[in-house]
């Protein structure tokens, strides 16, 4: 059954939602590479330099970085040394600072167990 409750407890994105903020990024990365961000993008920017530094650097290159759209998952954490679940676990928490800095609260999935 679910309950909404705390979004601070145990956050979790759907599908939809992580593609929502990848989509975002995504547009970002294109208005960084043109030099013509807007002010969604300068506000995504100042989002991702105050995440922790595994989540900022998960963020610039797997969906930032000019090669960025050429970078697998896997790429990019064999290229920082962690194992898949911590760059899936941290990458997760980094969309979810993101939705939050941008308050797209709406597109969280809460989920009581």
């Amino acid at each position: 059954m679910r309950h909404k409750k705390d979004i601070s407890n145990d956050p979790r994105l759907s599908k939809n939602a992580q593609k929502k903020i990848e989509s975002i990024l995504s547009e970002v990365h294109l208005l960084i590479l043109v030099e013509q961000p807007n002010e969604t993008c300068q506000k995504v920017v100042s989002i991702v330099d105050c995440l922790s530094d595994i989540e900022k650097r998960i963020i610039q290159e797997k969906y930032l970085n000019k090669e960025a759209e050429y970078r697998t998952h896997q790429f990019v954490y064999e290229s920082m040394d962690i194992s898949e679940k911590s760059y899936r676990k941290s990458r997760q928490a980094a969309f979810v600072k993101i939705a939050l800095g941008l308050e797209l609260v709406d597109i969280f999935k809460i989920e009581q167990d």
